[in-house]
């Protein structure tokens, strides 16, 4: 049924998200991530990092983030780094494979890190208790925040900064500040859809749904890609919401992100579960896009490649502008 003009969205009482087992751990990273905030370089004397942090007269780094690890591989400075999280995607292509040092958003182990004497440990925001113990250690760490799209571009800043790659930040800045031009020029007078954007289910309850809200990094895409996120107004940033709710919101696109190979829902389970709702105008416009790589979630220098592909799928007439 089309929604008339005028028409208000049946009201519905959201749930904000509070059960992070349902996720894969690193996923996490969008509900908590950066606007960018740093603490300087902790160091003797004028932060010089130490000699002891340092192999072939290079700084060794630790990143406690997938996001801060994503930094580091597009500046290419992956043969930096010494220990990364359990659950970073990336395969780094520097002589020694960095070791793990735990998951992410938990605590590292303190053993693995002394024996890697770093020259310096990247620290994301959500991970700050960890902080007291690198200070007990005497250990230098750059602590980063990030909760918005253009505080990733801050970010890559701080670090390329830190670890001695200011030019190539620059240029990797220039590039992505460049594309993501092209992109707001594409959409700009375009009629933006209502998009509602998944990023979970209950893995008990698979029609309990996890909703990007405002003021995150993941809504900062849907913007930049020309569209409207129609849980806008939610009180909560991931609201949990249920079919219903999808049915009373009436979205124009459905983008939900699943991840298989982490114990996600399949694919396919998902993709029958939506054909039922064909009240739904995405649904039956076949505007429901299932996206199976989870590293949308994570807010790195890739960003700007999840907003091209969002754009595409939120208006397929402005692909040849961005080719």
């Amino acid at each position: 049924m089309k929604s008339k003009a005028g028409e208000k969205n049946t009201a519905c009482k959201y749930k904000p998200f509070n059960n992070t087992g349902l996720f894969p751990v690193f996923v996490l990273l969008m509900f908590f991530s950066f606007a960018c905030f740093s603490c300087k370089p902790r160091s003797s004397a004028k932060n010089n990092l130490r000699a002891t942090g340092r192999t072939g007269g290079e700084l060794r780094l630790v990143s406690l983030a997938p996001s801060l690890s994503l930094i580091v591989h597009a500046l290419g400075a992956d043969r930096m780094m010494a220990g990364v999280t359990a659950d970073c995607p990336i395969i780094f292509k520097g002589k020694e494979k960095p070791v793990s040092i735990g998951r992410y958003n938990t605590m590292p182990d303190l053993e693995t890190l002394i024996r890697l004497k770093p020259g310096l440990v990247l620290v994301p925001f959500e991970s700050r208790p960890v902080l007291k113990h690198l200070k007990k250690l005497n250990l230098n760490y750059l602590l980063v925040k990030s909760d918005k799209l253009q505080d990733v571009i801050k970010a890559i800043t701080l670090v390329s900064n830190a670890i001695g790659f200011k030019k190539q930040g620059e240029k990797l800045i220039q590039v992505m500040q460049s594309r993501l031009d092209r992109i707001e020029t594409a959409v700009r007078p375009l009629d933006k859809p209502k998009v509602l954007l998944l990023i979970g289910r209950g893995d008990d309850e698979p029609s309990r749904m996890f909703a990007v809200g405002p003021g995150s990094y993941l809504d900062d895409i849907i913007k930049a890609s020309g569209g409207r996120n129609i849980m806008a107004n939610s009180p909560a940033a991931f609201p949990q919401i249920s079919a219903e709710d999808v049915i009373g919101l009436k979205p124009d696109v459905i983008i939900e992100v699943v991840d298989e190979k982490r114990g996600g829902i399949c694919k396919k389970r998902i993709i029958d579960s939506w054909r039922s709702l064909d009240t739904i105008p995405a649904v039956r416009l076949k505007r429901v896009f299932i996206f199976d790589d989870p590293r949308i979630l994570i807010p790195g220098p890739n960003v700007v490649d999840w907003i091209d592909k969002v754009a595409r799928v939120l208006h397929p007439e402005i692909a040849s502008a961005l080719n």
